[in-house]
């Protein structure tokens, strides 16, 4: 019998009888578009043009027919094929049902509000699935797991610093800000600098490994080992990020049910998968062997180059998403677009790959098509169902072959398809013999993984409990809400004659105070607050007058939030809120703002307007949220720092004709 191992069965899969005594010997023709001498067939076995489709163009370019699984179109929206693509085509039910399972946990395990699970099947459901099928594809053979298992463990490397070093740059532009704008600095570092690296780190590995390996790449190849990278940076990246919550004990502290369904799917599916898309695409661009190309044109589609900016387009996009502050529904849309985007990209280039990569048009031993259980030649496409080779299982289990009668198989579709003279259906034995993992194997291995990090990450949350607060009694720390200090305002008039008498951070608050800048506009003042050494106080304190138009202080309070923080969730009211000593409404806000390539952060949104002469001027402060307890020597609602200073502005505000009480 013929060895797993041996080169002849890695290059024409296992040798089997033909089993088609009696059949005749197998006609060929010359195909029109390759010139090729292939079997008679509905497809040529040389270039993979659909021998019998009418139409000239689409025969060669078979968009109908996906070059990894024929019986389905190339522009076709779904998970397992796109990115699993040497499946066999009965192996895709298990693995469907496995992605729907992971899909229905995660949102049931969000909504309920655990933690644990909800970071676990984030993290690992997809990169365990496509290790699944790296098993399944290719369980014993080192030349190909090696490799796979590194770049994956490189890629884990790679998101764990990822998650340290770059997700707080991408953190700090997701302010819920007044008036939010996508041209400032940070913002472009965010939503540019930060995923094109990400983009690249991933790609990384798959190019390196390239290097090493110039005469056995193969398109398929550069596919898994670029997506096992991909996968492996959005694992750590994830569990880096989203562990460290376990100890406040919330995923999303203060947000709504939407909010955590639209972090868990994010993190869950959109993200891994579009990982995975866009860099097993550049793998496989990078890793096809070079051929003259075929009929089917569009080999533009087959440039590493394409793909790597395909896959940069995508995460440009997804970052200004991110940052533009848009409500969770409309997030969550979006990440699902360029996940499915990502997807359709994906089989659209590995289709042109396969194509277009260089291939041997040889007529070799028969073997079973794993696709359309056929015994057909070993050829670079199946003459029967067009199925690529290098899209079929790396490494099947021996065939045994057909001795005395053959028994036909229900083969799934191509079974009922008419007889071609010399390309028999397989025997019941050699179907039974292509590999297949059943629904069994599949689900045991994604619940097992899944509860085997859910467990972990108990007991991470149990052993890492978050500190106690502990009020501030020392006579040096600052009491907020002080007297006015003795430092000269600046003052800020708005065109309709209102005013703001501000001060520095540094004028009220003595103690490590942040560095304080002002814009102005005919209609608002904008004071940012910014503290290199200490984040968590920096933030924005913006004054804007709005003519009332017979709307209550509260009403325009709900006005502004809406507009400008439409994720936040109310924490509480202020107590006898003012602004220029006229009594108003006030209410703060908690959120934590959604996003596929940050670190999380809570912010908390401060809103207070009064109304004088139908005229309302309000107060919008935001900034991370703090203990403010902690640092102050009396019981305060707050979680905003800069509440420490900004008392002295808001008091400072003076509508036009107005005179100090």
């Amino acid at each position: 019998m013929t060895s797993a191992n041996d080169p002849v069965t890695r290059a024409h899969g296992p040798l089997v009888s033909n089993g088609n005594e009696g059949a005749g010997p197998l006609r060929r023709v010359a195909c029109p578009y390759c010139g090729a001498t292939v079997p008679d067939a509905p497809f040529c076995g040389s270039c993979g043009a659909h021998l019998a489709h009418s139409g000239p163009g689409g025969a060669a370019r078979r968009a109908h027919a996906y070059s990894a699984f024929p019986d389905e179109s190339t522009v076709r929206l779904t998970v397992v094929s796109s990115l699993l693509p040497q499946l066999s085509g009965r192996s895709r039910g298990p693995f469907r049902v496995a992605f729907a399972l992971a899909v229905a946990i995660l949102l049931i395990v969000a909504v309920a509000g655990l933690e644990a699970p909800v970071i676990a099947i984030s993290a690992l459901a997809i990169p365990l699935l496509f290790l699944v099928y790296v098993y399944e594809i290719d369980p014993l053979e080192i030349r190909f797991a090696l490799p796979t298992t590194i770049i994956f463990l490189v890629g884990a490397a790679l998101g764990v610093g990822w998650g340290l070093l770059l997700g707080p740059l991408a953190a700090d532009s997701l302010l819920p800000a007044y008036s939010p704008t996508l041209l400032t600095g940070g913002v472009l570092v965010s939503a540019v600098a930060v995923p094109v690296t990400g983009q690249l780190l991933m790609v990384l590995p798959v190019a390196l490994l390239r290097l090493f390996r110039p005469g056995r790449s193969e398109a398929l190849d550069g596919f898994t080992a670029g997506a096992a990278g991909a996968l492996g940076l959005t694992l750590a990246a994830t569990l880096t990020e989203l562990t460290p919550l376990l100890r406040s004990g919330n995923l999303v502290p203060g947000s709504s049910v939407m909010a955590v369904v639209t972090q868990a799917v994010v993190r869950g599916i959109s993200v891994p998968l579009v990982a995975a898309a866009t860099t097993g695409y550049v793998g496989a661009a990078l890793w096809q062997r070079r051929g003259r190309g075929s009929a089917a044109g569009g080999r533009w589609l087959a440039s590493p180059w394409v793909a790597l900016a395909a896959g940069l387009a995508i995460a440009v996009g997804l970052g200004f998403a991110d940052d533009a502050g848009l409500p969770d529904t409309a997030l969550l849309v979006v990440h699902l677009a360029a996940a499915a985007l990502a997807l359709l990209l994906l089989r659209i280039g590995l289709h042109h790959v396969l194509l277009h990569e260089q291939r041997d048009p040889r007529i070799g031993p028969p073997r079973v098509c794993p696709h359309c259980f056929r015994v057909v030649p070993a050829m670079p496409f199946c003459p029967m169902c067009g199925v690529a080779e290098q899209a079929t299982t790396l490494n099947p289990l021996p065939l045994v072959g057909a001795r005395g009668p053959v028994r036909a198989a229900r083969a799934p579709g191509p079974a009922d398809a008419p007889p071609v003279a010399g390309l028999p259906l397989a025997g019941r034995d050699q179907v039974a013999a292509v590999r297949h993992l059943g629904h069994r194997h599949v689900l045991t291995a994604l619940i097992g993984g899944l509860g085997l990090l859910t467990a972990v990450l108990v007991v991470v949350a149990l052993v890492s409990p978050p500190p106690a607060s502990r009020p501030c009694t020392s006579l040096r720390c600052f009491a907020p809400f002080g007297p006015v200090p003795v430092h000269p305002a600046h003052l800020y008039t708005a065109a309709r004659g209102w005013s703001v008498r501000w001060y520095p951070a540094d004028a009220v608050f003595s103690q490590l105070a942040p560095a304080t800048s002002a814009s102005a506009s005919p209609d608002q003042l904008r004071l940012l607050f910014t503290s290199p050494n200490s984040p968590a106080v920096d933030g924005q304190l913006v004054f804007v007058g709005i003519p009332a138009g017979g709307r209550s202080a509260a009403e325009l309070v709900g006005a502004l939030q809406r507009a400008n923080a439409p994720n936040a969730v109310p924490d509480y009211v202020l107590p006898g809120p003012t602004v220029g000593y006229v009594p108003g409404y006030g209410e703060a806000f908690q959120t934590t703002p959604n996003s596929g390539n940050a670190t999380p952060v809570r912010f908390e949104v401060m809103i207070t307007c009064a109304v004088r002469n139908s005229y309302g001027i309000c107060a919008y402060a935001v900034g991370p949220q703090v203990d403010l307890n902690r640092i102050v020597n009396h019981p305060t609602l707050s979680k905003l720092a800069l509440s420490l200073w900004s008392d002295p502005d808001i008091n400072g505000v003076r509508w036009k004709g107005q005179t100090l009480p």
